[in-house]
C-alpha cells in the first residue's frame, strides 16, 4: 500500500493506457474524445481486469477509470518493476510494459510528481 512507504521512497503514478478496437492509441492517433464517440475509445472488460490483477500482483495501487488505469507505488517500486532510475525530479516518461501485458496495455506513462503546498 503507497501510504506506508517512507518519505525517503516518494510515491509515483503513472498512467495505463490501453489498445482500442481500432488498434490505435488514445487519444493522439484517434483524434479528439467527444461526448459522441466516447464508447469507441473504452478499452475491453477483459483488458481493464487483466491489467488492473498484473498490476496489482506486482505491488501497485490501481484506480480504474473508464479509459485508463493509474497505477501508484513508491519510486522504488517502479525503479524494480520497469528497470529506470528515477532521480529526485523527472519528466513524464514512457515505461517499457510487461511482457504479460503486451498486446493488450499499449503504453504506461509515469506522470510527474505533484508538488503539495
Amino acid at each position: 500500500m503507497v501510504m506506508d512507504t517512507p518519505p525517503d521512497d516518494p510515491v509515483l503514478t503513472a498512467e495505463v493506457l490501453f489498445f482500442t478496437d481500432k488498434g490505435a492509441r488514445l487519444p493522439s492517433k484517434m483524434g479528439q474524445i467527444t461526448p459522441e464517440n466516447l464508447a469507441s475509445f473504452e478499452p475491453s472488460a477483459v483488458a481493464m481486469d487483466t491489467a488492473r490483477e498484473a498490476f496489482e500482483a506486482l505491488g501497485f495501487d490501481v484506480l480504474a477509470g473508464s479509459l485508463s488505469l493509474t497505477i501508484a507505488g513508491s519510486a522504488s517500486l517502479f525503479e524494480q518493476i520497469f528497470q529506470v532510475t528515477i532521480g529526485e525530479t523527472h519528466k513524464p516518461v514512457e515505461l517499457t510494459v510487461p511482457e504479460e501485458l503486451e498486446g493488450i496495455v499499449d503504453a504506461i506513462i509515469l506522470n510527474e510528481p505533484y508538488e503539495l503546498y
